[in-house]
């Protein structure tokens, strides 16, 4: 399932980073790119941090290459 429609990162490769111990909103934003742009993915991404990390059977993590992402991009704040 594509969660993030501006950097095209799916559920799969979210719960990939999640497996592989990036287990923060600004960490995936920082290696995917994955809500750090419009924000509208920030809730699902979550979802898949505290609930998702297990893949299930014939999920497959798609790979992702390290992102740069620009400067004028910057990590949303996480409310308490």
């Amino acid at each position: 399932m594509l969660v993030c429609h501006c950097y095209a990162v799916t559920s799969s490769q979210v719960r990939g980073l999640v497996v592989d111990g990036v287990c923060t909103l600004n960490g995936i934003a920082r290696m995917s790119g994955a809500g750090s742009d419009c924000g509208s993915c920030v809730s699902v991404i979550r979802d898949l941090i505290e609930h998702g990390a297990t893949l299930g059977p014939g999920d497959r993590v798609g790979h992702l290459e390290h992102r740069e992402l620009p400067e004028n991009v910057v990590a949303l704040p996480i409310p308490a």
